[in-house]
């Protein structure tokens, strides 16, 4: 038998006190990644809620100029089939139609002046 009366008392005392100290320190290891986990969220949900703003401001933006120019894509196509025919594939957009209608109106000046 035992040598001391307590002694499986006493090594059952140094188990738990053991299992303790491993129990504190895990619980501290995982509840300091717990906080730079929620500080990584607070971050990551600010940076969030600032570029849903930026793009909000960019599609209010946005719609204010297609407002301006009284148009949207399915205009834009239909402007580029009627004006643009003989337009570039790289340069249908406004500006490009712009260039692309006055030149065509300097031309026609120009074949109505030698006519004349």
């Amino acid at each position: 038998m035992a040598a001391r009366e307590n002694q499986g008392l006493q090594i059952a005392l140094i188990v738990f006190v053991m299992l303790t100290i491993v129990l504190i320190v895990t619980t501290f290891v995982f509840f300091q990644d717990y906080r730079e986990e929620q500080t990584k969220n607070k971050t990551l949900t600010a940076d969030a809620a600032k570029a849903a703003s930026e793009r909000d401001a960019a599609k209010k933006e946005s719609a204010e100029f297609k407002e301006i120019m009284g148009t949207d894509a399915t205009d834009a196509k239909k402007d580029f089939e009627k004006h643009g025919k003989n337009l570039a594939e790289g340069k249908q957009n406004y500006r490009g139609l712009v260039d692309f209608l006055t030149s065509e109106l300097q031309n026609a000046n120009t074949r109505i002046a030698e006519r004349l």
